[in-house]
């Protein structure tokens, strides 16, 4: 099932009560062994939404996060082929502090074309010719693949799911979870205190929170099993692709060449 959220949809949807920024407001204020606050400490900005423009004229939402000041981890279902970015927000609190349209800003979209509706495969990257990210905003850290004690201790340690689903209508959520299964390169969470994803939460990152830092553990690609009957767009946990070998050698093969 397809997270991502047509616009049509925008103006007519019930919001999503989920989870306040609390516990990010308190990671970026603290001040950790006297000093203050580090970039990785804010890196929960580095989490977008944005738009795009399908070969049809359809318009979609998605999210994403960026991973450089020029490359934004998402979905591959997020960006078909033939789609064309439009706009993309940028998050403080839970408004919308910067909005850029994207129609004539150089960028480069890679897809995986192994992708068949399989979260383990769903992950994309967006590079853009020219850094976009504004003063204050930092990019976020991906879990190193070969350190497996993200992973091994994923079950055992809370986690959480980051979007910017205009369905919440209140910016960007942070919904707590437990992973139920970690097999091959997909992650499936079950929301806990009865928050979740919605539709155009699609790419954005689960995460996990050292008390240093947000790290990136995988990208959101569809509904878990625990569906709920809030509305048709929302559950209360998701699939992820893994921070996987497989995503981090697909994105080194993509910086180092213009196309794959």
């Amino acid at each position: 099932m397809k997270l991502v959220f047509g616009l049509i949809l925008l103006f007519s949807a019930n919001s999503w009560a989920g989870p306040k920024l609390d516990r990010l407001r308190l990671l970026e204020n603290a001040v950790q062994n006297g000093k203050k606050p580090t970039e990785g400490s804010r890196s929960w900005r580095s989490v977008i939404r944005f738009y795009t423009e399908t070969a049809s004229g359809d318009f979609f939402t998605c999210s994403g996060t960026f991973i450089t000041r020029k490359v934004i981890l998402t979905a591959t279902h997020c960006v078909d082929e033939g789609s064309k970015l439009t706009d993309i927000e940028f998050f403080k609190g839970n408004k919308v502090e910067h909005w850029i349209d994207l129609r004539n800003v150089s960028n480069d979209i890679w897809i995986n074309t192994k992708y068949n509706r399989y979260a383990d495969e769903d992950y994309a990257f967006i590079r853009f010719d020219e850094e976009i990210m504004p003063a204050g905003y930092y990019p976020m850290r991906m879990a190193d693949h070969t350190d497996f004690t993200y992973f091994n201790e994923l079950k055992a340690r809370d986690v959480y799911m980051i979007g910017a689903s205009h369905l919440k209508m209140d910016g960007l959520a942070f919904a707590k979870g437990k992973v139920d299964i970690v097999y091959g390169g997909t992650i499936e969470v079950r929301g806990k205190n009865n928050s979740g994803i919605c539709g155009g939460d699609s790419g954005g990152p689960l995460v996990i929170d050292n008390g240093r830092e947000l790290v990136l553990v995988g990208v959101l690609s569809q509904h878990s099993r625990y569906d709920r009957d809030l509305n048709d767009e929302c559950s209360e946990g998701g699939i992820y692709a893994a921070a996987s070998k497989a995503l981090s050698d697909d994105l080194e093969r993509f910086l180092s060449s213009k196309s794959i």
